[in-house]
């Protein structure tokens, strides 16, 4: 079985061999090819007891977050079921790539989650030898050998854009007319994510945690409020941090 997995849309199928990709529609976790392509990712899931696996997904935008909800907990129990009963406790590490306005519906459906303030991209490299790597630019995660990337179909290895250099409305830096709203969602610890200083990233001592420059811890949240890459201020009377 390769070191990486595909679950995606029918378009990469000609890219990917069988045993690594599969033909997926995420939003009712119904694999095109039936149960060989069902096995295929439940294998991957399960190998080596499902150590070292990591999910990422990037859902179209429009998509509900509901069904997408239901679909990755299924997934979690197929990877679950290759556990060990000392490591049933143990969560599937995921990356869910979405506009960070979806942020309350995601944590009501994986309350362990948490949104990471980096707005670029990532990149799924192999190291030399075993380990897999998750990098996003700086971002480096040691603990991980493989992954599984679950898009509107299933790819086991790829790189994928959490922005969008071409478009007139999102587009990172400044020179967009909005800021990106595109936001990473995971249940790994985020002082395990190191974002890079260089680009204006800082970490905070008090929420364990890499935020964006202008995103200022609040005294009275007792958090870095900010969700939209600006700097937030908190409102007395509503008790909370608001938008500029």
């Amino acid at each position: 079985m390769a070191g990486d997995s595909v679950v995606d849309s029918n378009e990469y199928s000609q890219f990917y061999m069988e045993d690594s990709f599969c033909h997926y529609n995420m939003f009712n976790h119904h694999f095109f090819d039936g149960k060989a392509a069902l096995e295929v990712c439940r294998t991957f899931l399960q190998e080596d007891k499902g150590e070292g696996v990591i999910m990422v997904t990037d859902p179209p935008f429009g998509g509900l977050v509901e069904p997408l909800a239901v679909t990755f907990k299924k997934l979690i129990a197929m990877w679950k079921e290759g556990q060990s009963q000392e490591n049933n406790r143990k969560e599937l590490p995921i990356f869910w790539i979405f506009p960070y306005f979806f942020e309350s519906r995601i944590c009501q459906f994986f309350p362990s989650f948490c949104m990471l303030d980096y707005q670029y991209f990532i990149t799924l490299i192999s190291s030399m030898g075993e380990i897999f790597y998750l990098k996003m630019l700086l971002i480096i995660i040691h603990f991980h050998r493989r992954f599984i990337c679950v898009d509107e179909a299933m790819k086991y290895g790829c790189m994928l854009e959490v922005d969008y250099d071409n478009h007139a409305l999102y587009k990172h830096g400044k020179t967009g007319r909005k800021q990106s709203p595109v936001r990473i969602f995971t249940n790994i610890p985020p002082n395990k994510i190191i974002l890079p200083i260089e680009e204006g990233y800082r970490f905070c001592s008090l929420c364990q945690r890499y935020v964006s420059r202008e995103n200022q811890h609040c005294e009275h949240c007792n958090s870095c409020t900010s969700k939209d890459g600006r700097k937030w201020n908190h409102c007395f009377l509503c008790k909370k941090c608001v938008k500029p």
